[in-house]
C-alpha cells in the first residue's frame, strides 16, 4: 500500500507518518539475483540426464561447486518446466516367508539378477547384474549372448577375489541359480543363497530398482551395433553409477564416496 501511495504522489513524510517505516524501508528497491545461468546450467544436467529429478540435479550442482539453496533450483526446475509427469504405482503388500537377509556392513548382502537388451541387429543380449546392497555398488557386469551357470560362477569368483565373498546372495530361482554348478560354489565359499518368491520380483527391490535405473539412463532410445560396443557402454554405465551418479539412499553420495567414509569412519 506504501508504494503504491508513492506512485501516485503522496509526500513521503506523510507515508511514514501513516505507516510508521523507516526512511531506508520507502526508498528500497527489491533486487534479484541473477539466475540466468543458473537455469542454464540446470537444463544443461536435466537435458544431459533426462531422469534426473529436481533433487539429483540440486546434487549435481553441489557436486560441481553450486552453492545454491534445493528450494531455489526447485523453483527455476519448475519454471522451466522440466519435471516429469510420472504413473503412480500400485503399493504391493509384502508377506515375508522365512528369514530375509539385511545388509549390516560392506560385502554382507549381495544381490543378482538378470536383464536382457538387443543388437540394432535384433540378438539378444544377456547381461549380469551384482550388486553390494549396502553400498548400491554395482560390480562390473557380465555381458555376453548366453550366460550359464558355468559363467555365473566364475564371474563370481572374479569379484570375490578383489572384493572378498558375502555372507548372503539373494537372486531369483532362475536355473542358472539353482545349478549344481552354482550350488556347490556356494557351499565351497560358505555363502547362504536366499531365493525369492516366485513370481515376485519386488522382493529383489535393490536389483529391480537399479535394473529399472539403467533402462531409463542407458538403453533407452540407443541401439548396439555389436557385442563389443554393447560390453563398452553398458560397462561405462556401470562406471558412472559408481562413481559420478549422486544416490539419493546415500545421501547423494556416490556409493564410491560412501565407502570411502564408511571405510574411513570404521577404520577399515
Amino acid at each position: 500500500m506504501a508504494l503504491k501511495l508513492k506512485q501516485v504522489g503522496m509526500r513521503l513524510a506523510r507515508i511514514k507518518q501513516l505507516f510508521q517505516l523507516s526512511p531506508s524501508s520507502l526508498y528500497y528497491q527489491p533486487r534479484r539475483k541473477e539466475d540466468s545461468g543458473l537455469m542454464a546450467k540446470i537444463k544443461e544436467i536435466a537435458f544431459k540426464h533426462p531422469c534426473y529429478g529436481y533433487r539429483r540435479i540440486w546434487a549435481v550442482l553441489e557436486r560441481e561447486g553450486f552453492k545454491v539453496n534445493i528450494k531455489k533450483v526447485y523453483r527455476l526446475y519448475r519454471a522451466a518446466r522440466l519435471q516429469r509427469q510420472q504413473k503412480r504405482k500400485r503399493k504391493i503388500k509384502i508377506y515375508a516367508t522365512g528369514y530375509i537377509p539385511r545388509p549390516t556392513h560392506p560385502f554382507s548382502v549381495w544381490t543378482m539378477d538378470f536383464f536382457f537388451t538387443r543388437l540394432s541387429s535384433r540378438k539378444r543380449v544377456k547381461v549380469l547384474v551384482v550388486m553390494d546392497e549396502f553400498l548400491r555398488y554395482a560390480f562390473q557386469p557380465l555381458v555376453s549372448f548366453s550366460i550359464g551357470s558355468e559363467e555365473v560362477v566364475e564371474h563370481l569368483e572374479k569379484i570375490g577375489k578383489q572384493e572378498g565373498f558375502p555372507r548372503w546372495i539373494r537372486c531369483d530361482n532362475g536355473p542358472e541359480f539353482r545349478a549344481s554348478s552354482f550350488v556347490k560354489f556356494s557351499e565351497a565359499k560358505r555363502i547362504k543363497i536366499h531365493y525369492i518368491d516366485p513370481g515376485k520380483p519386488f522382493q529383489n527391490g535393490f536389483s529391480e530398482s537399479f535394473i529399472g535405473k539403467f533402462r531409463d539412463e542407458c538403453l533407452a532410445g540407443y541401439e548396439y551395433r555389436n557385442l563389443k560396443e554393447a560390453r563398452e557402454k553398458i560397462c561405462e554405465w556401470f562406471r558412472f553409477y559408481n562413481e559420478e551418479r549422486p544416490h539419493s539412499a546415500l545421501g547423494y553420495r556416490t556409493p564410491t564416496e560412501f565407502y570411502r567414509e564408511w571405510s574411513l569412519s570404521n577404520g577399515v
